[in-house]
């Protein structure tokens, strides 16, 4: 014996296991989860000596990066503390605006966008965590793992540090650690914004960016519910093209603003007053047609497939011609025909009401077999 003195330790006593949460080590050593009846997670080791790595390798400009970051969030804190109160007191009798402000979504927010939810918080704590785990390896800080959790519906993610050695470094170092989180988030929102503002340069051999307006929905009580679909692309508008929605937009509103309302035909009450400016040549085998169908169906008005068009008078466009009162617009009335609107606006178009002239002329000139 050289004089040491041994210590034996007697066999622990085995704690007995609790039943929540419930640990369990993977075969894997570089991973563990934790299961309970509100809680779970999986831990996460191998991922650790990677991000230890290249926070030492790039720990100059990491410094840099993360010192931006701390003046960001802190002007941040500042901005959202002052918003955070104005909104307290401008919208204290609105429970759902504070719900919003307080958590980002609101109670009436449908359950069909809970996918885009879970995959943007997804993203946003995937990033959030990676910033924390850089910001600690370019301080030297070993980190124990990574963490994904899921608290009742609610998914997370965290990084475990060595909390002596974090709370042993300059306040500032800390706040570099601290700060990283919100840092990388803004980052991300920053290239997200910029992505989708060059989606349509990336997306240029798929994508054609202002050639017209995509219709996404029509209503069933919409009167134009038989002759759009989604997905079809609405590329001009009374003969003007159409770029863009606010093109759309400001045409639609110029062509309610002139023309008629009012009815010019008890028959079909649905029928606008007929402006003898614009106007389509139809075959007279379509007029025809037209005719069988409004006799078999023997109806007061147009089937839901048809609309309802009137014959008007060609005119010469020397002579100025008012077709704004109703008693006019009757007299060039001569009947009324059923016919397929899709049809109709491919044919040649005739009269110069127009808003821009057509390149087969304003007059209303139509062949023999024509009207």
């Amino acid at each position: 014996m050289d004089g040491r003195r041994l210590r034996r330790f007697g066999r622990r006593r085995r704690r007995q296991s609790s039943l929540l949460p419930v640990g369990a080590t993977a075969p894997d050593e570089n991973a563990a989860y934790t299961v309970s009846c509100c809680y779970c997670d999986f831990k996460i080791r191998a991922l650790n000596d990677a991000l230890s790595r290249f926070g030492r390798r790039h720990a100059a400009w990491l410094r840099v990066w993360f010192s931006i970051g701390v003046g960001f969030s802190l002007t941040l804190l500042l901005a959202l503390s002052f918003l955070l109160v104005w909104n307290l007191f401008a919208q204290r009798n609105s429970k759902d605006a504070a719900f919003f402000f307080l958590f980002g979504f609101s109670p009436s927010v449908s359950l069909a966008d809970a996918a885009y939810l879970l995959l943007s918080t997804l993203i946003s704590v995937s990033v959030h965590e990676f910033g924390h785990a850089t910001a600690a390896a370019c301080e030297g800080i070993q980190m124990e793992y990574i963490a994904v959790f899921f608290a009742i519906l609610f998914p997370g993610a965290l990084v475990a540090f060595n909390q002596d050695l974090l709370q042993s470094l300059p306040r500032f170092t800390v706040l570099r650690v601290y700060c990283a989180g919100i840092w990388h988030n803004a980052a991300c929102c920053a290239v997200c914004g910029m992505l989708l503002f060059l989606m349509p340069l990336i997306l240029f051999p798929f994508y054609k960016q202002c050639e017209g307006t995509m219709v996404l929905d029509v209503p069933s009580t919409s009167p134009l519910s038989g002759y759009l679909s989604p997905g079809d692309v609405i590329v001009s508008l009374d003969g003007i093209h159409i770029h863009n929605e606010q093109d759309w937009m400001e045409m639609a509103a110029l062509l309610d603003k002139y023309t008629p309302q009012n009815s010019s035909h008890s028959k079909y009450p649905g029928l606008r007053a007929a402006d003898g400016r614009k106007g389509y040549c139809v075959s007279n085998y379509m007029i025809e047609e037209s005719k069988k169908i409004q006799f078999l169906d023997n109806q007061s008005a147009c089937p839901n497939d048809f609309t309802a068009f009137v014959t008007v008078q060609c005119f010469d466009i020397s002579i100025s011609v008012n077709v704004s009162s109703e008693g006019d617009q009757l007299n060039k009335l001569e009947n009324v025909y059923c016919l397929n609107a899709n049809d109709i606006v491919k044919l040649k178009k005739c009269g110069d009401g127009w808003v821009i002239s057509s390149t087969n002329g304003s007059h209303c000139v139509c062949s023999k077999v024509d009207i």
